[in-house]
């Protein structure tokens, strides 16, 4: 299976198009510490260029509203990293959103199953549970939870909210609930009422019950000592290989797009383990306060939020409910929204965030 992770920035102030000299069509560029980047699939247009400039690659194009945009690009110990990402007017002064930013990613992966609430119709019309019937309902479990354990947290707060409900008088009723809450309690297997041969009563899944084994976690690393520059249509690629994350392997992608405020980063990596659900966390890090001090977004109840930087740095993930998944980093002139697209693999979570 393949795992595909993007990220796209956009800034919305001032954005690039660099006057460097362009590399010609099939040969290989040397960049600072040795490090080649193959331009044979790159074509020269006009807004959307590629040249080396000193000890970096330089990713240019136009924007919206004729806005400029500008990556510089770079391999440091072996990590791709861009070295500037900067924004102006047409023919203005340059302003950076961006400096020494390098990519993280932090996968945890888990096993999908086929739920019983799947196989009691196929039962019930002659379908034999074969090990190929059960594998390719493994990708259609609605009710499947694969982060989650029989005994885990999730599955206490289940068993809780239930006997409290089970407790409220007669005739009061609490707010439906949502989510991973809710799922295992609506599936029918849940509450022991199955006519599955073999599956003992209350088992949701078929087969072994989820274990510990099932769940692993990785953050990434690279080893990256060259990169790739492709002309796709009105769009540049630089590929950059080396990409490892726990189960996974394969490239990291930056792409621009003429004619659009936005910078994609995508993880294209495959495994050889069969039936992984993921999820992830995925962005570039090391933009400065100095920069950007501000972040804004709107809660999944459509209010503005906002945060300022400083006082004690706390190195920790901090999650944020914002609609669409959209954040707002803000300077002086300058700023750069965060937000990833759907994503094809990922399991039902019925949460709105």
């Amino acid at each position: 299976m393949r795992i595909r992770t993007v990220v796209l920035f956009g800034a919305a102030a001032i954005l690039p198009f660099a006057a460097a000299f362009v590399v010609p069509g099939s040969t290989d560029v040397v960049l600072a510490d040795a490090v080649k980047c193959d331009m044979s699939q790159y074509k020269a247009a006009s807004g959307l260029t590629a040249s080396v400039e000193q000890d970096a690659l330089v990713v240019a194009w136009n924007g919206e509203n004729n806005q400029e945009l500008r990556a510089r690009f770079a391999i440091e110990s072996g990590t791709p990293t861009v070295r500037e990402l900067a924004v102006r007017k047409a023919g203005g002064p340059w302003a950076a959103v961006g400096q020494n930013l390098t990519p993280e990613y932090h996968v945890v992966s888990g096993i999908r199953r086929m739920s019983v609430q799947q196989a009691e119709p196929l039962v019930g019309a002659g379908v034999e549970l074969t090990p190929a019937v059960v594998d390719k309902n493994r990708w259609y479990a609605f009710w499947d939870a694969p982060l989650v354990l029989p005994d885990g947290p999730e599955m206490r707060q289940v068993a809780a909210a239930r006997g409290a409900r089970t407790a409220q008088p007669a005739g009061q009723t609490g707010p439906p609930s949502r989510g991973v809450n809710d799922t295992p309690a609506a599936a029918p297997a849940a509450r022991g009422r199955n006519s599955i041969p073999g599956v003992p009563p209350g088992a949701r899944n078929i087969g072994p019950a989820r274990s510990e084994a099932d769940i692993r976690r990785a953050d990434a690393s690279f080893h990256a000592t060259s990169c790739s520059v492709k002309t796709d249509g009105q769009s540049i690629e630089v590929i950059y290989p080396g990409l490892s994350m726990g189960i996974f392997a394969g490239d990291l992608r930056f792409t621009a797009y003429k004619g659009a405020n936005l910078l994609r980063m995508d993880a294209l990596a495959k495994t050889g383990e069969p039936w992984i659900a993921y999820k992830y966390d995925a962005g570039l890090k090391g933009f400065s306060t100095a920069l950007t001090p501000r972040v804004a977004w709107r809660d999944t109840g459509g209010h503005p939020q906002s945060h300022a930087f400083g006082g004690v740095v706390d190195d920790a993930l901090e999650r944020v409910k914002a609609q669409n998944r959209l954040m707002v980093a803000e300077g002086a002139g300058r700023s750069i929204a965060m937000f990833p697209p759907p994503h094809t693999f990922f399991f039902t979570r019925e949460k709105d965030t």
